[in-house]
């Protein structure tokens, strides 16, 4: 691929005033010329585009570079890492300050704030638009399962084509967490219907049908993705240790969902996906971990910060409360089927 990394800087929407963090030309020499000694050396200074230094005092031997290139990273005691733009097949945000290449855990910050991090993730996908599933193309011929499609609304078509697309590029590789992901989604398309109302009643404006399905399907998405992340993050400390390094591939499944949903989006829907990159990774993330573990200092406890943000949708107490334990019963439900799964698995070694 060629890199048009560099308009990352042009977009006058985004601001890049965070502590640690340094955009061109801005970025004081003496801390770049530390980094790039540090653990990227084949680096021409003049293309640096931002700098992250993870460093407590700023000496910025640890940290992050984005140039025009590729993307350079040192945590302490770690060996660097590096990838150039045409190794990239995927990049996205993960929990507690880390960034996540090609499904592996790339970087993962100390002193720079979550923030911060989670930003330059999302901004670098969204400038190369490199997490939109462009490669999936779109069938031609009318196959059976196209056929059944016609009988569905837009929003189920839209989900059923996503999760499809997650399960082809996983395979077996899910732990039974597409099905998850489908009960959990289905609980919102059983609620598009107020959602819908919801929006109607906001207008300012006249809105045609079909601009009111559209947005309620871009909402229904970052609700699901808020509720969805919320109920992982009440999962027992012992199923999660005992999942290891699997359990974090679980927050990039979702994600690789949500990146599908959005491609998927445009063909079902003939329109651009409206809500930004940012919101769609980083108000879901602020659910992520349990009260008390986020990086995310949140004034009040997060369930009732999540049944707020529900309700501003229009949406009555009673039916956001049901909503986040529907979420949660559901996950009950994937855990018992993977343990089930797992022993049956065991059973036939």
């Amino acid at each position: 691929m060629i890199s048009n990394i560099s308009s990352i800087l042009d977009n006058k929407e985004w601001n890049w005033n965070y502590e640690k963090m340094y955009i061109k030309p801005n970025i004081p020499a003496k801390k770049l010329n530390a980094a790039i000694n540090s653990y990227a050396s084949t680096v021409n200074p003049d293309r640096v585009l931002v700098l992250l230094d993870d460093t407590v005092f700023g000496g910025s031997k640890e940290g992050l570079l984005l140039t025009e290139d590729g993307i350079y990273s040192k945590e302490l005691f770690q060996e660097p890492k590096s990838f150039s733009f045409d190794q990239i097949k995927s990049i996205a945000p993960g929990t507690k300050s880390r960034i996540f290449i090609n499904n592996s855990e790339f970087f993962k910050a100390t002193v720079v704030e979550h923030f911060a991090v989670l930003a330059l993730a999302s901004r670098i996908a969204t400038t190369l638009g490199i997490n939109d599933d462009k490669e999936r193309k779109p069938a031609e011929a009318k196959t059976e399962s196209s056929i059944k499609n016609a009988n569905k609304g837009k929003f189920e078509t839209l989900h059923d084509s996503s999760l499809l697309n997650l399960k082809n590029e996983f395979d077996e590789g899910c732990f039974l967490f597409d099905e998850l992901i489908d009960k959990q989604m289905r609980i919102l398309l059983s609620q598009s219907q107020d959602v819908e109302s919801a929006l109607i009643k906001n207008s300012t404006a006249t809105v045609s049908k079909e601009d009111i399905e559209a947005q309620s399907a871009e909402f229904c998405l970052l609700l699901f993705l808020t509720m969805h992340f919320y109920s992982l993050s009440n999962i027992s400390d012992d199923f999660k240790n005992g999942m290891g390094e699997s359990f974090q591939l679980l927050h990039t499944l979702s994600l690789m969902y949500a990146e599908s949903f959005k491609s998927n989006f445009e063909h079902i829907y003939n329109k651009k996906f409206s809500i930004d990159d940012e919101t769609l990774h980083i108000v879901p993330i602020m659910f992520m971990n349990k009260d008390g573990e986020s990086n995310f200092d949140l004034k009040m406890p997060r369930e009732q910060v999540l049944t707020m943000l529900l309700e501003k949708l229009e949406l009555p107490k009673y039916t956001a409360q049901k909503s986040i334990g529907q979420f949660e019963t559901a996950v009950n439900w994937w855990i018992n089927a993977l343990v089930r799964e797992m022993m049956k698995e065991e059973m036939l070694t």
